[in-house]
């Protein structure tokens, strides 16, 4: 607990409760919205070493200060109502919300990813790589082995596979369609990318990013982009 103040200044949220679950799975999840709260289990602690924990902290903190639990609550709802309406009003009612359902899982694997960089701030892109690699499974003497850009290269390698030709793309649509989190390679590859980007460079020194689109949003005062409809951080309505 006593690492969680720290991590909430930076984020600027405030300190959310924390828990501990009895679980000999490895993992932490985030819940509540006006009263957001952090669940780690036991298994997490048997699993990575214990400075490898803040990262964790960070990355449940990053969904808090984002307000994903809001918003993939809210999605949750409103999709799970849609698709029992439909049920019982026409047949197969239930393939007429699969595009929502598959809009809403794909944000909800961006949000995984918006997380991690939220984690990398607080530690860094390598930290937050190498606990991906401790909670993708196997004992500690191995994972803490694990040549992380090796790794990130099988994402290169799925990229490819996907994109070559509309079978293979449908058949990766197929497998990621209902999964709620992006590929362990995947995010270790955007994160260890976005690591070294301009953008991440310039929050860790405490700067200010120049905005293309000299644009803000009314609502946050993120930077939005031309063509945006919302704003991608807060959902508020942008003027064109």
């Amino acid at each position: 607990y006593d690492m969680l103040p720290p991590i909430c200044e930076k984020l600027g949220i405030d300190i959310p409760e924390l828990y501990l679950q009895l679980d000999v799975n490895p993992n932490s999840y985030t819940s509540g919205d006006t009263k957001p709260f952090i669940v780690v289990t036991s298994g997490l602690f048997e699993t990575i070493p214990e400075e490898l924990i803040p990262t964790v902290l960070a990355h449940e903190c990053g969904h808090i200060a984002c307000h994903h639990v809001l918003y993939s609550t809210m999605g949750s709802i409103l999709l799970g109502g849609a698709s029992s309406a439909l049920r019982y009003a026409i047949p197969y009612g239930s393939i007429a919300t699969m595009p929502l359902e598959i809009a809403f899982f794909y944000w909800m694997r961006c949000s995984e990813l918006s997380a991690d960089r939220a984690a990398s701030i607080i530690t860094s892109p390598e930290v937050v790589a190498s606990t991906m690699a401790r909670l993708s499974g196997g004992p500690k003497s191995i994972t803490s082995q694990i040549d992380l850009k090796e790794w990130a290269s099988q994402a290169d390698e799925y990229d490819k596979i996907q994109n070559n030709g509309l079978w293979n793309k449908t058949l990766q649509l197929a497998v990621i369609a209902g999964l709620d989190h992006p590929f362990s390679a995947v995010r270790v590859r955007e994160i260890l990318k976005w690591g070294e980007s301009e953008q991440y460079r310039m929050i860790k020194n405490g700067g200010t990013m120049d905005i293309p689109s000299g644009r803000t949003c009314p609502r946050c005062g993120s930077a939005v982009e031309d063509g945006w409809r919302f704003c991608r951080n807060c959902g508020a309505p942008l003027n064109s």
